[in-house]
């Protein structure tokens, strides 16, 4: 599944790439729920941090399986190639999403809300139903025969045929005190699997991580069940115009979540493992890598945050004159992985953690047991968005203009 840091920074509407804009007043005094204004009262209730760990299988992984020139390796050329266009007036890229069903036909969801069907050799554009709101979200069925999409903005997770007729559809209501949650994926009885940050208040200037909430919703959406709570973003609170905002800490830890046939992997990233849970949220496995975490100089913070600097100057404005800058907290580490993937065999892929803007190179891959098998490496700029049997398929901008592209595994 897409990764969760982005995806819960654009979660409430226009966020800034340096900040989640998020005031805390606004916060502290309305939240919408269920379509309507409702004060925020407590926190939602939540399992403790972490759940229990003692009946859990760890899985340690001092060194891969793969040994020298046993590596599995992606083909450079591409079987199946999509051409698509250059980025639009916003600047954003004509393809949000693609995925790729059990028949081989190819699905790409474009930023206005239509989804171009590439099945043979006939190319066609089929818009979204209305159950599926303004899509920007997309991934393939758990059955492999049809396509999840899911509007950030309001809460709308639709399974869709491939022939874009709905399956099922719900609206992912949020928790009160708890923003806009944010799809996962689903699992293979077709309950939704979602995340969202639970605001720790009150805030105070400083180092800040909220914990963020794994919820799971019926297949026609109702109420959320809390299955258990994760570390959120690394961040840094700082008073702007006698207000208190909140910032991302560059190269700060997050939590990443996947969804794989009835189970749930992830956790937070600040080392290199990786929690199973079931559908009720027990925690059954650990799989953990005995890999160091990557070094990040001042060189690579400083760039990243120039980056979102560019992207948003008039937001930076203010963080600068504040000395919002001087006071971020610099890890000295990149996490350990930014996303993960899971094949139709129950693999893990966990891509190698990516800059702002940047595809992972490596993706590191995990058997269904946990054990660690080794790295695979990408072809130049491709973004993995799905790995099946023996292919993955992946969006690549040339020569700014983007492809949907299909790649073979060599083994």
């Amino acid at each position: 599944m897409a990764e969760l840091g982005r995806k819960q920074r654009r979660a409430s509407g226009r966020v800034s790439p340096f900040q989640r804009r998020w005031r805390v007043t606004r916060i502290a005094c309305t939240l919408a729920l269920g379509g309507a204004a409702t004060a925020c009262g407590d926190p939602p209730p939540a399992p403790p941090l972490g759940a229990d760990s003692s009946a859990a299988l760890v899985v340690r992984s001092p060194a891969p399986a793969w040994e020298d020139g046993g590596a599995w390796r992606i083909a450079e050329e591409p079987t199946f190639r999509l051409a698509l266009g250059g980025r639009d007036e916003r600047g954003r890229p004509p393809v949000t999403g693609a995925a790729r069903t059990l028949d081989g036909a190819v699905f790409v969801l474009a930023p206005d809300g239509w989804l171009i069907r590439h099945a043979g050799r006939q190319r066609d554009t089929v818009p979204l139903p209305p159950e599926a709101g303004a899509a920007d979200w997309l991934e393939a069925a758990p059955d492999g025969r049809g396509l999840l999409t899911f509007a950030r903005r309001t809460g709308h997770a639709a399974d869709l045929a491939a022939d874009g007729s709905v399956r099922a559809a719900a609206r992912l209501l949020g928790l009160a005190g708890a923003p806009q949650p944010i799809l996962v994926g689903a699992l293979d009885d077709g309950r939704w699997i979602a995340t969202a940050i639970a605001p720790a208040l009150p805030r105070t200037p400083g180092a800040a991580r909220d914990p963020l909430l794994l919820l799971r919703y019926g297949r026609d959406g109702g109420p959320a069940t809390v299955l258990d709570t994760l570390p959120g973003y690394e961040a840094w609170i700082f008073l702007a115009e006698e207000v208190l905002d909140l910032a991302l800490v560059p190269f700060g830890r997050f939590s990443v979540v996947q969804v794989e046939g009835a189970l749930i992997h992830g956790g937070a990233n600040d080392a290199w493992s990786v929690d199973t849970r079931t559908a009720d949220g027990a925690l059954v496995r650990s799989a953990v890598l005995e890999l160091p975490l990557r070094p990040v100089d001042e060189a690579e913070f400083d760039a990243m945050l120039r980056g979102r600097l560019r992207a948003d100057p008039l937001e930076a404005k203010a963080e600068v004159a504040s000395g919002t800058f001087e006071e971020l907290p610099r890890p000295a580490t990149a996490p350990a992985f930014g996303r993960i993937l899971a094949d139709p065999a129950g693999r893990l892929w966990l891509a190698d953690f990516a800059p702002d803007g940047q595809a992972a190179t490596t993706w590191t891959v995990l058997d269904a047991d946990g054990s660690w098998l080794g790295s695979v490496a990408l072809p130049d700029g491709l973004r993995l968005e799905q790995v099946g049997d023996d292919w993955v398929l992946g969006k690549v901008e040339v020569d700014r203009k983007w492809q949907v592209r299909v790649h073979s595994i060599e083994r």
